[in-house]
Order: structure tokens, then sequence, then C-alpha cells
């Protein structure tokens, strides 16, 4: 399973997210898009939005911290 969290410092819904996937033990990559303007054009080409976080687990997007819809994206794979 490929897991990237794309997020930026200061948004709680970013650290929310790096915890649920701590929480279960789910090794993942964070793409911090403050870092890097090419980062931040590819967030924005894989999911269409300029919010963070995105997640992106295999092919699926996510956009926020919905902890449903990440469930579903788990639970599919």
């Amino acid at each position: 399973m490929n897991i990237i969290i794309y997020t930026a410092p200061q948004f709680p819904a970013c650290d929310e997210a790096k915890r649920f996937f701590d929480g279960l033990k789910l090794a993942y990559r964070e793409i911090d898009v403050t870092q890097d303007s090419e980062d931040w054009k590819e967030l924005v080409r894989r999911s269409g939005q300029n919010g963070v976080p995105v997640i992106i687990i295999d092919d699926r997007v996510v956009v926020g911290f919905d902890r449903l819809k990440l469930e579903e994206a788990l639970q599919a794979r």
C-alpha cells in the first residue's frame, strides 16, 4: 500500500491525518507543500484542490481529514 499525505505546517487537520495513520501503524510519505512549489503543483494536479491535507492511498484521493472516507479507501484496497 502506498500512502502519501500532502501537508502544510499549522494545519490541525494535517496533524489529525498523521495521527490517524500512526494509530493504525501504517507507513506514509509526508510531503510538506510549503517546501517546494512543484509539490504544491502536484497536489493540485492530483486532487484538483488547493487545500491540505490531501491523502492518496494507492490511486484513491481523499481531500481533507475525513475518517470515514479514509477507512473506506483502506478497505477498498
